[in-house]
């Protein structure tokens, strides 16, 4: 599982970069490319802001952690397909951002639960290995995606993965009995 969600992390957040700043582009004509490096930099900017808050909710919360980034790198890939102004780029870049937040620190929480108590250097290798896989193949995706579709087309790919992951890791958790008291 750890894996599976190390792949499908690094596609959904991946795939939107190269068509970024044709998107931009396109939806704002005349944007400089000051500016779209800006808005291709604010979710990671988010990251180093809130990247230990979020480790110190992941510690207590992983699952959740995990599943709320998800939804944000959801609702942030999603919300470009809409955006049209500087404003509502630089929002939904905000929001992809909070989710590669909440997911980079979950993931990482959650693999280090994993290595406790053996020699890490294999999961961590395996681990490394599953992310770029998941790189190779979106950037496969979003240039078939682009080609097909145009270049919102790696967005919603991306949004469809992310959701879909939303609901596999909350599936598990709502079927589960609640004991009355």
């Amino acid at each position: 599982s750890l894996y599976t969600l190390e792949f499908v992390f690094v596609f959904s957040t991946v795939i939107s970069f190269p068509y970024l700043i044709s998107l931009v582009e396109e939806r704002l004509p005349g944007t400089g490319p000051v500016t779209s490096g800006v808005l291709f930099a604010l979710p990671h900017m988010c990251y180093l802001v809130g990247a230990m808050a979020a480790h110190r909710f992941c510690l207590r919360r992983p699952h959740l952690g995990l599943v709320l980034g998800f939804a944000c790198i959801a609702a942030g890939s999603a919300g470009h397909a809409a955006a049209t102004s500087l404003a509502e780029f630089a929002a939904v870049r905000l929001v992809l951002g909070a989710g590669l937040t909440l997911g980079l620190v979950g993931l990482s929480v959650r693999a280090a639960d994993c290595a406790a108590g053996r020699a890490p250097g294999g999961l961590f290798g395996s681990i490394e290995f599953f992310s770029k896989a998941g790189a190779v193949a979106a950037g496969l995706a979003a240039a078939a995606g682009n080609a097909w579709f145009g270049p919102s087309a790696p967005l919603l790919i991306g949004t469809a993965l992310a959701l879909a992951t939303v609901v596999a890791c909350a599936l598990p958790v709502l079927r589960r009995p609640r004991l009355r008291r």
